[in-house]
């Protein structure tokens, strides 16, 4: 069984591949997202929306990530495009081998980042 570490690594693997076959298998059917530009419910809804994002990331360059129990927060820096990157936060809720929740904090106003 994989440790809630390694499924927030499948997922990030997956979200900046743009890949729609790696997030579903790491998704649960009920997966809901949350962020500062778009929400989105249930597994279709999810992947249809992260496809679109991981299409938008140049890059995602993990700089912390800890787990507790079911929960993993990822501290990265998420660059779009050729612009600076974001400090951004994505808290996960795993249940077994799954994601239940997602959760997504960054600056959308500004530029931030290194």
């Amino acid at each position: 069984m994989a440790s809630t570490e390694q499924v927030a690594e499948r997922f990030h693997a997956a979200l900046t591949a743009a890949d729609a076959d790696g997030l579903r298998g790491v998704l649960a059917d009920e997966v809901t997202f949350e962020g500062p530009v778009a929400t989105a419910s249930g597994v279709a809804e999810c992947v249809a929306g992260l496809v679109e994002m991981g299409k938008m990331i140049s890059g995602d360059h993990v700089e912390v990530r800890l787990a507790d129990g079911g929960n993993v927060l990822t501290w990265s820096t998420v660059r779009a495009g050729g612009g600076p990157g974001r400090p951004t936060v994505t808290w996960l809720r795993v249940d077994g081998e799954r994601i239940t929740a997602i959760r997504t904090v960054f600056d959308a106003r500004g530029t931030g980042g290194r």
